[in-house]
């Protein structure tokens, strides 16, 4: 996999990048031929990253219960543990039939009946015409309601006296209950290091992303292993996903490797020292270059224009208040922009 810097010299991809950030320094009131003078140093260095895509599969034991009428108490069992099977040890089409028990209703226990959740088994709801409040407007002002009469509750229409039959049972208070594998999938992406080049990579910890075409990165893409099944090698804490460590396990995994050279300036103020690092396709600014040297140079011209600029006007004042014809004849304005430029 090849990108436009790798087509140039190395010479050719220096300059481009010097170009860059001259480019870039001009927001610091530095023109690009001003900023070349102040370059003191030039390196290069290369830099990497890698980004893991893990496919994982996530297993859960769940207990399911269908209603079993007429069922003998001497056929009953303790119901199955979903606790205390592997999720990854067991074989998922055999553990259904392996665990089937018939059981009393761990819902109702054996009762057939559950307390209502909709009115907590007080058998009356709140009014709606009145809002619970009793009273609605009439003619005459408020008057009780009709549908409460004034107290504001109604009877709960789905269930008797707060209790209603219990659902997984279907009111039998037995079921036939087992044990199924259930099976999650996701993806998850680590990305490092994540500062340097890899600041450029601003979708580098998507999942679609893996599928981009290669010259559509920023920073070239050297190494992609496709999606594997195996392991092939440890990759480090930083690039571990994070798994629960019972019901997750890692099924596939896909390695990509970024690779670009960084292009480092070193410049120099009368004050301090300062560098611009540029890499990238195109060439691009990385972060944590240290532009403090320029923004003090910018601020330190901008105070001594001022300072001067107002020097200028001191001194054209007392030049125009000496008489009345410098006023008139003399230059004043001329006087004031001439002490306003710097020296």
């Amino acid at each position: 996999m090849s990108s436009k810097s790798d087509a140039q010299g190395p010479e050719q991809a220096e300059e481009r990048a010097l170009h860059r950030a001259s480019i870039v320094a001009l927001k610091t009131g530095t023109l690009p031929a001003t900023f070349r003078a102040m370059v003191t140093r030039r390196e290069t260095e290369v830099q990497a990253y890698r980004r893991v895509a893990y496919r994982i599969e996530r297993r859960t034991i769940t207990m399911q219960v269908t209603p079993a009428p007429g069922v003998r108490a001497n056929d009953l069992r303790g119901p199955p543990d979903p606790a205390a099977v592997d999720p990854w040890g067991c074989e998922p089409t055999a553990l259904p039939s392996a665990t089937a028990v018939l059981c009393v209703c761990l819902t109702c226990g054996g009762a057939k009946k559950i307390t209502c959740p909709t009115c907590a088994a007080t058998g009356q709801v709140r009014c709606d015409t009145c809002s619970g409040g009793g009273k609605v407007s009439g003619q005459r002002g408020p008057k009780n309601c009709p549908s409460c009469r004034g107290t504001g509750r109604t009877k709960c229409e789905g269930c008797t006296k707060g209790m209603m039959k219990c659902g997984p049972c279907d009111g039998v208070g037995r079921v036939r209950a087992w044990l199924e594998v259930r099976a999650q999938h996701s993806v998850q992406v680590r990305a490092y290091p994540e500062t340097g080049i890899a600041a450029l990579h601003t979708k580098r910890l998507s999942v679609e992303d893996f599928d981009r075409p290669p010259a559509n990165f920023r920073v070239p893409l050297v190494q992609d292993s496709q999606w594997m099944n195996a392991l092939p090698e440890r990759l480090g804490p930083e690039l571990t996903p994070a798994l629960a460590p019972v019901s997750d396990r890692v099924i596939g995994q896909r390695i990509q490797r970024f690779e670009s050279s960084v292009y480092k300036f070193t410049y120099a103020t009368r004050a301090s020292e300062g560098m611009l690092a540029v890499s990238g396709e195109p060439p691009t600014l990385l972060p944590g270059s240290a532009w403090g040297p320029l923004w003090r140079r910018l601020a330190l011209a901008v105070a001594v224009g001022v300072l001067m600029f107002f020097v200028g006007g001191v001194v054209a004042g007392n030049y125009m208040a000496r008489a009345a014809w410098f006023k008139t004849q003399g230059n004043g304005g001329l006087l004031i922009l001439l002490l306003s430029i710097p020296s």
